[in-house]
């Protein structure tokens, strides 16, 4: 079959998807991916595994009409130049636009990868955080509704899909996580001098993630126990 894999991050194919990709082409499958920006050192080792990258236009942030229509386009016109047999897109615009792509070029196996809930999903705090939410329920739905089958990362985000209405139980499928290659991230010893007891949070430096909560954790739990070292991993996003 050929498979065409569409990310939002071009290195989240390797970091996320990678073990996955290289599983297909073992299999025997014929590998396209594409993602929103350019890295070249990633489409130089996806083509090391004879693996083609695409680019395609795409505003991760916020829903525009004119740049979410670019979106649809840029992947409306690669699934008719690749014609793939399957499709899997993971994150928020991938989905919704992916799959409305795939339903416009007749691609009959769609699946859409659940890795998170995004800012639709978030509690509602204005009349223009209330527009997108809809428009992106309604979106998810209508894309749901021609998908062969939707993976969910966590037992959560199945239950409120199902409970929404959004997808029925015969397509949902509920699988552990992304996982992490054990043989590429290897164990490090990572102590931090003098601290007795080390946490680590690994996030963008976006509210929703979290990070506020982490450091007034962080805050209270250095009062009580000094000794305790906090560090944060994770990129700035705009």
């Amino acid at each position: 079959m050929r498979v065409l894999v569409i990310g939002g991050i071009s290195r989240s194919l390797l970091n996320f998807r990678g073990p996955l990709i290289r599983a297909m082409l073992d299999t025997g499958h014929e590998v396209w991916a594409c993602a929103g920006d350019l890295r070249e050192d990633v489409v130089e080792t996806l083509k090391s595994w004879g693996v083609t990258f695409v680019r395609f236009h795409l505003a991760r942030a916020g829903m525009r009409p004119w740049e979410d229509f670019k979106t649809f386009r840029d992947l409306q016109r690669l699934m008719g130049k690749v014609r793939p047999d399957a499709i899997l897109a993971y994150t928020v615009k991938p989905v919704i636009y992916g799959g409305l792509a795939a339903r416009v070029c007749g691609v009959e196996k769609f699946f859409p990868m659940i890795t998170g809930l995004g800012y639709a999903f978030t509690p509602i705090a204005s009349i223009s955080h209330f527009a997108v939410a809809v428009a992106a329920k309604l979106l998810y739905r209508t894309v749901f509704f021609n998908s062969t089958g939707i993976f969910f990362q966590n037992p959560d985000d199945l239950s409120l899909f199902l409970n929404g209405g959004y997808v029925t139980r015969r397509k949902a499928y509920l699988i552990n996580g992304s996982g992490v290659d054990l043989d590429h991230y290897d164990i490090q010893n990572n102590r931090v001098d003098g601290a007795t007891l080390n946490f680590l949070m690994v996030a963008r430096l976006i509210r929703d993630k979290g990070v506020r909560e982490y450091a007034e954790a962080g805050r209270r739990i250095r009062a009580k126990y000094p000794v305790t070292r906090l560090r944060l991993a994770g990129g700035l996003d705009s």
